[in-house]
């Protein structure tokens, strides 16, 4: 299993998180001693449901018909300090638990219109558009697939939010409309 997370609005840049990046919903989130500052991105998670390769665009909506809200999490203050050195970043985002995920929910009830919002101690602290991330997902699966077979089970995270500054004691709330999904507890 591969989980896929674009970069940037470029379907160039993207890179993997590991197996133990993941974790189910439920969870607190403890910060790791290997460094001292931390954000959260809102990241919806797209579940693969059959394999593929050289996948077209417009054949995007075969792939996938489940959808999860997620929370990445990134040691900000160590990505800044290797991009600075030309190192690559993946201790920085892909370490233990750096990636909540909650339940998947299908298609249809994820892109039912409502803005997918992550609340950081009650207050928005950073929201996506599950209808603008739709038209998206061809895009990016189409860009991926031409270097990686995408197989059942694979993750595509097509978008991160803005990154929101976490510390101890907080807590991120993601909800889709007024209904929450999924509760962190920054520890």
């Amino acid at each position: 299993m591969k989980t896929i997370v674009i970069a940037s609005t470029s379907p160039l840049s993207w890179y993997f998180i590991a197996d133990s990046a993941l974790v189910n919903a439920g969870k607190p989130f403890f910060i790791p001693e290997f460094a001292d500052e931390f954000e959260a991105f809102l990241a919806p998670v797209v579940r693969i449901n059959r394999i593929g390769k050289s996948i077209g665009a417009r054949f995007a909506e075969r792939y996938y018909t489940e959808i999860a809200p997620a929370v990445h999490f990134r040691a900000s203050k160590l990505r800044r300090k290797l991009l600075a050195s030309g190192l690559p970043t993946d201790p920085a985002h892909s370490f233990d638990r750096a990636m909540t995920i909650g339940a998947f929910l299908p298609t249809s009830e994820f892109f039912c219109g409502s803005p997918l919002i992550m609340l950081k101690n009650e207050e928005v602290a950073a929201e996506c558009n599950p209808v603008e991330m739709k038209s998206a997902i061809g895009p990016l699966l189409e860009s991926v697939s031409r270097s990686n077979t995408i197989k059942m089970g694979d993750y595509l995270v097509p978008q991160l939010s803005k990154p929101v500054e976490i510390g101890i004691g907080d807590t991120l709330n993601v909800a889709l409309g007024t209904e929450i999904l999924l509760t962190i507890h920054i520890k």
